[in-house]
């Protein structure tokens, strides 16, 4: 059960922690040994949280994955949907992170900032292009903007699942047609957490797969205990896209 920090024995926490009780009823794991902390840092959360959505959206061999957005989610989901046999479209405005998309199994890169595909429409034409006109069978918001969400139907097929996990913002809302949705039968699956055994799926797959995808990259810059201010800084200033906190023993 959740606690304050100045309820006894005070460690009911692990964000910016030197400690932390594990209880009678939590889960915890332990980390394969060719897997490093910074490599781990992504499980929770990220990997977990995209491996949990791929499930659900019953993700198979063949299948057309649509991933919006390339940050630390969108990357993870590019080496999940790829293992489980996907081929993997992801449309981003950067081109660094199209590139590491790519290193992520990423088969089509689509850069909202190129000149061929920087309206929705060429996304769009784009998009069929790829997939015989059809559209995606599943595809992922991880781009954490209304307008993505509102988007996303036009990018899938008749009878595709629609994972939304980006958007996480109460209150900013966005204009969608229902009909449209309801016209393609897409069905639209928020996700927001995972059940504990993602977090022993997610450590296994880091285990088959560290040396095929790039995750110790996904870690841009380290701080100490006593610098989380500054990493907060740095990261709400888009100087940091990934900050890992280092606490030495």
């Amino acid at each position: 059960m959740l606690q304050k920090q100045e309820v006894a024995p005070h460690f009911h926490g692990a964000t910016y922690a030197t400690h932390y009780y594990v209880h009678h009823d939590q889960y915890f794991y332990k980390v394969p040994d060719n897997v490093t902390n910074a490599e781990a840092s992504s499980v929770n959360c990220a990997l977990s949280q995209v491996y949990c959505a791929i499930d659900k959206a019953g993700v198979k061999p063949g299948d057309t994955v649509l991933i919006q957005g390339a940050g630390g989610l969108g990357l993870n989901a590019c080496a999940v949907a790829k293992e489980h046999g996907a081929t993997v479209i992801i449309v981003d405005g950067v081109a660094s992170r199209l590139e590491m998309a790519k290193r992520f199994g990423a088969d089509h890169m689509i850069n909202l900032s190129d000149g061929a595909t920087d309206t929705f429409d060429k996304v769009v034409a784009r998009v069929k292009e790829l997939t015989n006109g059809l559209g995606a069978d599943v595809g992922i918001e991880v781009a954490g903007i209304p307008i993505a969400f509102a988007q996303g139907p036009y990018l899938l097929r008749t009878g595709a699942k629609y994972m939304v996990m980006g958007n996480i913002s109460m209150g900013r809302k966005i204009e969608v047609d229902p009909a449209f949705i309801v016209h393609k039968c897409i069905e639209i699956i928020g996700v927001a957490g995972y059940e504990p055994s993602y977090l022993y799926k997610a450590l296994q797959f880091l285990e088959r797969n560290v040396n095929k995808y790039p995750f110790n990259e996904l870690i841009d810059a380290t701080f100490s205990l006593e610098e989380v201010p500054t990493a907060i800084e740095k990261s709400l200033n888009r100087e940091v896209t990934r900050a890992s906190i280092v606490v030495n023993a």
